[in-house]
């Protein structure tokens, strides 16, 4: 699934492997690139989505843990940092919105939801 292209065409989305885990993925110039977080569950409705990317080449995502629990994460080059909202309930942090208000801006800010 197609989740945001960014203005150079570069595609980031989501696929399901045949055993259930989700896996982000990014298409550029044709060129498919698996991204997994490396926290990721590896079990069915675990995994990795990747939700919108910039102009740099920064991408949004969210993990779904081992445990089931949703953390966001931010992918600069490769390097993932997680981020969760403190307020979160059970269910984890989530990226939500439509992108480009997922990206950062350029005082590196960006949306997100929780839940409880």
């Amino acid at each position: 699934m197609i989740n945001d292209v960014n203005n150079l065409g570069v595609v980031v989305g989501v696929y399901l492997d045949s055993r259930g885990v989700l896996h982000g993925v990014v298409d550029k110039g044709g060129k498919f690139t698996t991204i997994d977080n490396p926290n990721a569950g590896t079990l069915d409705g675990q995994g990795t989505t990747a939700s919108a990317i910039d102009n740099e080449g920064v991408i949004i995502g969210n993990y779904v843990d081992s445990k089931n629990r949703n953390h966001g994460f931010v992918d600069i080059g490769g390097k993932f940092t997680t981020f969760d909202d403190p307020s979160a309930g059970p269910g984890g942090t989530t990226p939500v919105g439509t992108p480009p208000s997922l990206c950062p801006s350029t005082y590196g800010t960006f949306k997100g939801a929780f839940s409880f």
